[in-house]
């Protein structure tokens, strides 16, 4: 089965033009959080290599976050260790 899927943290187009693309971003990372929350039994989130090879034989899926594109960043570099930090 599948162990360890990347979730895309996507931004759309409107938002990388509008402004709000950081905040869009944090929505997502804070969906995909609560999910964990909620099934703690069933799902990890996963920040580092270690983390996900302990997920074969756990009986979790592992959710590693991945942003898209530097559309959060917003042009700032503050961002970037924001998100780092984030997982």
């Amino acid at each position: 089965g599948l162990d360890v899927p990347f979730m895309s943290i996507y931004v759309p187009a409107e938002y990388q033009q509008t402004g709000g693309a950081k905040k869009f971003a944090d929505e997502m990372i804070d969906l995909v959080e609560g999910i964990v929350a909620k099934h703690p039994d069933k799902f990890s989130i996963v920040a580092s290599a270690d983390a996900a090879a302990a997920i074969p034989g756990s009986g979790k899926i592992g959710l590693a976050l991945g942003v898209e594109n530097g559309a959060p960043i917003e042009g700032d570099l503050a961002n970037l260790k924001y998100f780092y930090d984030r997982g």
